[in-house]
Parts: structure tokens; sequence; C-alpha cells
């Protein structure tokens, strides 16, 4: 809009002056300026735009981020008495030996790996002396592996 009005007011005082290329030079000079005037504002616009978008990607990085470590699984691997039951797949040899309450933590032990809140009073109490243990989540089945599940299956199936 700018550049219009200057264009029509150059060509307008040229008119009037005649062909003195003095003053058009000068006019052509400060056209050229004011078009870089009006580049350089664009430029600077764009800029701060570009900065300002960044500055709330970084924004919603570091909020996604912040999610992702509160959402991070608690998982104790390897801890518990019977560590197995989430490593491979158990045998008959694994759980024929046990009695039933043993049974019981063993396949418990798979959900307090993942920090489960048990409800029951023997689970609480039991898993409540273990170190390794953090009751975080009351439903930890989707953050069961197929072999944890099918080992609990296994496991119950003796219990």
């Amino acid at each position: 809009m700018k550049t219009l009005f200057v264009t029509v007011f150059i060509g307008i005082f040229i008119s009037s002056c005649g062909d003195d290329e003095a003053k058009i030079e000068a006019l052509e000079e400060k056209l050229y300026q004011q078009e870089q005037a009006i580049q350089a504002e664009k430029q600077a616009d764009l800029e701060k735009e570009l900065a300002e978008k960044n500055a709330e990607l970084e924004r919603l990085k570091n909020e996604g981020a912040s999610k992702k470590s509160s959402q991070q699984t608690f998982y104790a691997r390897g801890f518990g008495d019977y560590p197995e039951a989430s490593e491979r797949r158990l045998t008959y040899d694994d759980v024929s030996g046990l009695n039933k309450f043993e049974l019981k933590i063993m396949r418990n032990e798979i959900f307090a790996r993942y920090g489960y809140i048990f409800k029951t009073q023997d689970m609480k109490n039991h898993f409540s002396t273990k170190r390794w243990y953090q009751p975080l989540y009351n439903d930890v089945n989707n953050r069961l592996t197929s072999l944890e599940k099918e080992n609990a299956e296994y496991i119950k199936n003796f219990e």
C-alpha cells in the first residue's frame, strides 16, 4: 500500500517537474529506500513470528517431556522372590513344589513389579514389607507383557 502511494506520488511529481534527471534519480532512490524499509519491516515481522512459534514449540516439547516422564512406567525388573515369572515362560518345575500361598505370591509379584495397588489385606501386608514395591496404580493389566499375562494364568491354574 505504501509502495503504491509512493509510486503515484513520484509519477505526479515527475510529470509536474519535467525531465529533471537529478530529481528523478533522487525520487527513485527514495522509493528504493522505502521499499527496502518495507521489506526489512516484513522480515522483522516474520522473524518475530518465527521466534514466537519456536518458543511455543519449545514450550510444548518441554510440556510433553514432563508429561512423558510423569507417565513413565514404574517397573521393578528382577525384584521379588520369583522374578522369572516376568522374564521367561514358566514350566511345571517352576510351580510344582510351591504351596497355594507361594503360588499366589509368585503370581502377584508380576503385578507388584509394575506398582499395582493391592486390594486384599494379605497381599498389602506381604508387599508392603518389600523395599522394591511401590504402590502406584489401581490397574496394571495394560502394562503387562503377553508373557507375564500367560504366566499369571499358568500360575493361577495351580493355585
